[in-house]
C-alpha cells in the first residue's frame, strides 16, 4: 500500500492535504499519469504549441469551467470560427493541417504517406494556415452559435 496526496494530484479540487492509501500498482499509475500530463504541458510551453481542441489530447470530453457566461460564449464562437475556417479549406490542405497539428504527424511522414515531396506538404500547410488566418481575422465572419462542429 502506498499513500498518495490528492492535493498534489488534483490541485484544482483539493486545497488541503488529503492522504489516501492505494494499492502499489494503482498508486504508480496515478503518479505516472500526473507526471505525463505535467511534462506534456511543459513541452507545449517550450515549443509554443497549443492544442486546437484539448479533448484530442486525452480522448475525453473536455469542458471549460468559467463563471462568466460572456467568456463561455466567446470561447464557443472562437471554436466554431476555427472549425468553419478549417472546413472551408480544400481537402488536401485541411487533411494535411489536421494530420500535422491534430494528429502530431511530421511533414515528412505526411509526405511519405501521400507519396509527395515534403516541400509540397509544407507549402500546402502554410497556404492553408494563411487562408485560415484571413477567415479568422475577418470581422464579418460571425460564428454560428449553433454550429455542429467538433
Amino acid at each position: 500500500m502506498k499513500t498518495v496526496n490528492l492535493r498534489y494530484q488534483y490541485p484544482d479540487y483539493y486545497s488541503a492535504d488529503e492522504l489516501i492509501n492505494l494499492d502499489d500498482d494503482v498508486a504508480e499509475e496515478l503518479i505516472a499519469e500526473h507526471k505525463y500530463i505535467k511534462s506534456h504541458i511543459q513541452r507545449m510551453h517550450r515549443s509554443k504549441t497549443f492544442l486546437i481542441d484539448p479533448a484530442d489530447m486525452w480522448g475525453v470530453e473536455f469542458s471549460y469551467t468559467h463563471d462568466d457566461p460572456a467568456v463561455i460564449i466567446e470561447m464557443a464562437d472562437e471554436h466554431c470560427r476555427l472549425c468553419q475556417a478549417l472546413s472551408s479549406l480544400p481537402d488536401v490542405q485541411r487533411r494535411r493541417i489536421e494530420a500535422h497539428y491534430l494528429h502530431k504527424k511530421s511533414q515528412k511522414s505526411i509526405a511519405a504517406d501521400e507519396k509527395v515531396t515534403k516541400g509540397s506538404v509544407s507549402l500546402s500547410i502554410s497556404r492553408g494556415l494563411a487562408a485560415m488566418r484571413k477567415i479568422m481575422e475577418d470581422p464579418h465572419n460571425g460564428a454560428n452559435r449553433f454550429c455542429q462542429c467538433g
